[in-house]
């Protein structure tokens, strides 16, 4: 890069000279990203981008310059992304569709301009699904869906082709099962899986092949889990974790492939812990956490790092608390709440006030929850929060006075649930039958009362609550 940037400093006029400088610090950028380095990856990105604005007007009518523009936007993007500097990168990625679809539109007869738009398309759509806005997602989703299996038809002998066809059908299967539409999500990632098979089985030594077979074992593991077939689940975990292992082993020094590798491991803890192994579980937790806590330590602006090592802490946190190894659970979501962002806090703290109820600090368990439930919160905190104070009712059942109160603000959150429409839905007010930590509460008067209540009415419009640990 130093040569280029020496030619273009002597010959500034040279268009030539600057494009080449321009293509060199997107490599750089993408070489300093791979190693977590992205603060100078960031300033490599918009040196390119830079460079090639000024080369754009100077020739507005050139496709090459035209998508280069549109590439470096789409790159920068997509590291403002992970570097949660969310409003720029929505902006870039916008503006790089926009370029893109130009170009496809006025030159349809150039596949590629169509391959790189649904590349557009399908970032942007992971980005949007990230936000949690699904929907937006979708639409996103399957636009690059569409062109790609258009790709293929024309193109059926195109490995890339079928590669990228591959990843819109695990995009879109990860959104309809963030959308809790696991069967429809099913679809998605059992078509995904066979491409990606057939991808290894044409390059075997490819390690990006390989990465994507492996996540989507992952992806599938996760799926049919969701879909109750357990140990269908268990056998792709396990598959990912080994074709994991074997990249991470080959491949030290990218970040992203110890971050995949954690994923599976805490997903398969997790699987392991509601199957009734927990101390197995522990094994899987205590190893994604190994991964994942020195990429967060070195680079802390990283969402990805700091998000994931926060579902590992969350994760070990929910098998210590079913072994009784209750201030190891405690400790552990203290570090998940630290790592946080604020959608996912209140779950968490309603996870650890319910861990410190059942370990007798029945005091500390109220004084947080009655924090929580003072704030704006979702309807799995709120029925969290009931299922807390009736854990704590256990310990004060010695006093008719503290239990009447702990009584009272249980039925109070499920009052404020019914409020928002949440026993409209059959399998929620079974909850009312079935939640065993709402066990002490059962035959008091306060909450058979509720219950008769809620008994009179009934039909769907919200999800079960998550609840924990």
């Amino acid at each position: 890069m130093r040569i280029r940037r020496d030619l273009t400093e002597l010959y500034p006029k040279v268009r030539l000279y600057r494009r080449d400088l321009s293509a060199s610090h997107n490599n750089v950028s993408v070489f300093f990203e791979k190693r977590g380095r992205f603060a100078e990856a960031e300033e490599s990105i918009r040196e390119s981008l830079r460079l090639r604005r000024e080369l754009l007007e100077e020739t507005p009518q050139d496709p090459v310059i035209i998508e280069a523009v549109a590439q470096a936007c789409f790159n920068l993007a997509g590291l403002l992304g992970a570097l949660d500097k969310t409003k720029e990168a929505e902006d870039r990625f916008k503006e790089a569709i926009k370029i893109q679809q130009k170009l496809a539109q006025e030159h349809g007869a150039v596949p590629k301009y169509r391959q790189q738009l649904a590349a557009h398309q399908s970032t942007y759509g992971v980005f949007l699904r990230d936000l949690r806005r699904f929907e937006e997602s979708l639409v996103q989703a399957k636009a690059a869906l569409e062109l790609r299996r258009d790709l293929v038809r024309h193109f059926p002998n195109d490995v890339t082709y079928h590669d990228q066809l591959a990843d819109s059908l695990n995009n879109i299967a990860i959104v309809y099962s963030n959308l809790d539409d696991e069967e429809r999500a099913h679809r998605y990632f059992d078509e995904a899986l066979a491409e990606r098979e057939r991808m290894v089985r044409r390059a075997p030594r490819n390690v990006e092949y390989r990465v994507n077979l492996a996540q989507a074992h992952n992806n599938l593991g996760l799926n049919l889990v969701n879909l109750d077939k357990r140990e269908e689940g268990r056998t792709h975990y396990r598959a990912a974790i080994q074709a994991y292992e074997f990249i991470v082993k080959e491949h030290g020094e990218v970040p992203e492939y110890k971050v995949s590798l954690a994923k599976s491991c805490f997903n398969l803890g997790n699987l392991l812990r509601i199957q009734n192994e927990a101390n197995n579980a522990l094994d899987w937790h205590n190893k994604a956490i190994g991964l994942l806590k020195p990429l967060h330590e070195s680079a802390r602006q990283v969402v990805e790092y700091r998000m994931n090592l926060m579902r590992a802490y969350d994760s070990r946190a929910k098998a210590y608390d079913v072994l009784q190894r209750y201030p190891e659970a405690i400790a552990d979501w203290d570090q998940a709440i630290r790592l946080a962002d604020d959608f996912t806090g209140p779950v968490l703290r309603s996870y650890r006030a319910l861990t410190m109820a059942r370990s007798g600090q029945t005091e500390n368990a109220i004084a947080e929850t009655d924090k929580l439930i003072r704030a704006k919160v979702t309807g799995d905190v709120l029925f969290g929060a009931a299922c807390i104070y009736a854990q704590c009712v256990e310990a004060m059942k010695s006093d008719a006075k503290q239990t009447d109160e702990l009584v009272g603000k249980a039925v109070t959150q499920l009052r404020r649930l019914q409020k928002g429409g949440f026993f409209q839905v059959p399998d929620n007010v079974a909850l009312l039958q079935t939640e065993e930590q709402l066990n002490p509460i059962r035959r008091h008067p306060q909450f058979e009362k509720f219950v008769a209540e809620i008994g009179k009415r009934a039909p769907p419009s919200l999800p079960p609550p998550v609840r924990g640990p």
